[in-house]
């Protein structure tokens, strides 16, 4: 799953309060990959928290950035996704959990924590 979502805010602080005002790709590639380590475990609870279609969902819809059509032929085949009824369990799942899942207003599935 794509964690952008998660570590930007969390990189803005960590790169302010080091002073750091013009970072560069280098410093941001660094920081998230120092973010993800020390954050490992909670990362993997929340992994173990989900069916693997759950995991395999959200993990094509954080490669895709946000996903509009998540119920079509061709995003089930690219992700592994099973039929559309498994899908769709998988998107009530996620949404009843909140902090994974949001249908925006123009349709699009995003990541959300």
């Amino acid at each position: 799953m794509s964690t952008s979502y998660v570590l930007y805010p969390v990189s803005l602080q960590s790169t302010f309060a080091r002073g750091i005002k013009n970072p560069d790709e280098w410093y941001v590639e660094r920081l998230f990959q120092e973010i993800l380590q020390e954050n490992k475990a909670v990362y993997y609870n929340y992994r173990k928290l989900l069916t693997t279609n759950q995991w395999n969902l959200l993990n094509g819809i954080a490669k895709e950035k946000g996903a509009k059509k998540v119920m079509s032929g061709e995003f089930i085949k690219l992700y592994d996704l099973g039929s559309a009824s498994s899908i769709q369990t998988a998107l009530l799942a996620l949404q009843e959990k909140k902090w994974y899942l949001k249908k925006m207003d123009y349709g699009m599935y995003m990541m959300c924590f």
